[in-house]
């Protein structure tokens, strides 16, 4: 993709202003650097980003991930979840939470739709891997936040509980 066709900058550019955070602050909470978020939005020749940054960004500014990719010409890989972007220790734990309850309700949806068809190894792959991840953060939440560490073990006990009616 050449300069003339990155549509990415303006629309991050804008995103940046109305969320009133400096590139500092931004970078800090999505894990990039400063620069590096200035060259998102200047562009360029032959500038290209992943979708992980992206999603990154996304939720640290509040827009659709799937459009800022559009815009980028980056593909959200297929299997791709937001449980499977790190965990970055510079997300507040509203953050890391809000990301886990986005991916509990993706779940739970492609359970209601498995009801009709027998379960995939891939899918129950990735539900284990949800479960997993949500009982690593209950164990980090647990000495910073009870209450969110609660909410966590809540959410892995009810994926767990999922499963074991689909067998």
């Amino acid at each position: 993709m050449d300069s003339t066709e990155w549509r990415f900058g303006p629309f991050l550019a804008e995103a940046v202003q109305e969320s009133g955070l400096s590139l500092r602050e931004i970078g800090r909470r999505a894990g990039a650097s400063p620069n590096r978020i200035s060259q998102l939005i200047e562009g360029g020749p032959g500038t290209r980003t992943r979708f992980e940054t992206i999603y990154k960004l996304s939720r640290v500014l509040g827009f659709d991930a799937d459009e800022a990719a559009q815009l980028a010409g980056v593909v959200r890989p297929k299997n791709w979840h937001p449980a499977d972007a790190p965990l970055d220790s510079r997300w507040t734990v509203d953050e890391m939470l809000d990301a886990l309850r986005d991916r509990f309700a993706e779940v739970t949806r492609q359970a209601a739709l498995d009801v009709a068809r027998p379960a995939t190894a891939a899918g129950i792959r990735g539900r284990s891997r949800t479960i997993t991840r949500l009982a690593e953060l209950a164990d980090q939440l647990a000495d910073i936040d009870e209450d969110g560490a609660a909410l966590v073990r809540g959410l892995s006990d009810q994926l767990n509980a999922q499963l074991g009616e689909e067998d």
